[in-house]
């Protein structure tokens, strides 16, 4: 018999370390719908982390949330309502996070400002339909599915004297509405950053940016940077490459990359990787590739 788990405890940090760049008043953990150990592994490991960072998290019991009707859906709503605000709240996957985005929106919390929610699996197809849209944590499945077949292949050929197990880790976050980082920015500047986030991988520039801003090229550099840190070029490839890093766990052609990224070529995306993280998409991905 042989298992591959996800790496529960690097999705808990991976989703503190997001949500903790916001400073909230209070954390929260919803479970998913059935006693999945899997969850309760993720609520756990979330728990410990922001003890860690003195922060107390705020925990809902999800079991039957999606098949008890309106009295569970009643409970979380009453939970929600009575969270310290604004809160940054993790749910067990996408699934349930699309739960609690709708149970918010009918108690009237608003969500980014009150309610901030990340779910797991980062599913586009769930993630995109909610409202707001969900931000998610995405693991890597598909190192998920080579050790499964790697697995299987040594259970078959009887190269092994005990039970298997392997495990796979979280890899980026996808930052949506849900979790609105730009929430202080003057407006302007939001407009901006949502702007790039939607556009950053269609090989827009920094002057597609400018008018969202106003003023004159320099100004509009100069209050975006005033704003955020650094300059709308460095957010733009920021943008790009976390679809990078994500699409370097699949088995993706570098070109093929490269134009999905917004680069204008595979050689332009070589060269820019290797001087943001000091390595080669080559030696990146083997990283990604190393046992656990």
């Amino acid at each position: 018999m042989g298992f591959i788990h996800c790496d529960n405890q690097s999705v808990a940090e991976m989703a503190a370390k997001t949500l903790l760049e916001h400073d909230f008043a209070a954390y929260a953990y919803v479970s998913a719908y059935s006693r999945y150990y899997w969850s309760e592994q993720r609520r756990q490991y979330f728990k410990e982390v922001m003890k860690l960072n003195g922060c107390t998290c705020h925990c809902f019991d999800g079991t039957g949330l999606a098949t008890s009707g309106a009295e569970k859906s009643a409970q979380l709503g009453s939970w929600l309502s009575a969270l310290p605000k604004p809160c940054g709240l993790l749910a067990a996957n996408d699934h349930t996070a699309m739960l609690v985005l709708s149970v918010a929106a009918r108690e009237g919390i608003k969500v980014p400002d009150e309610l901030s929610v990340l779910g797991v699996d980062d599913d586009e197809d769930v993630c995109v339909s909610t409202i707001p849209p969900l931000s998610s944590i995405y693991c890597d499945f598909h190192r998920g599915g080579m050790l499964a077949g790697e697995m299987i292949c040594k259970i078959l050929d009887g190269r092994h004297d005990k039970e298997l197990s392997d495990t796979y880790s979280a890899v980026s976050v996808t930052i949506r509405q849900s979790i609105r980082r730009n929430c202080k920015y003057p407006p302007s500047i939001r407009l901006a950053l949502e702007a790039i986030r939607l556009r950053a991988t269609e090989g827009i520039s920094a002057a597609d940016i400018i008018p969202l801003i106003g003023g004159s090229r320099r100004s509009a550099e100069r209050k975006f940077r005033a704003a955020v840190g650094h300059g709308i070029l460095e957010e733009i490839l920021n943008v790009r490459f976390e679809k990078v890093k994500k699409l370097l766990t699949t088995p993706i052609l570098l070109k093929a990359m490269s134009d999905q990224t917004g680069f204008s070529s595979a050689n332009n995306l070589q060269r820019m990787f290797k001087a943001k993280f000091g390595m080669t998409l080559t030696d990146y991905r083997k990283q990604l590739q190393k046992p656990q």
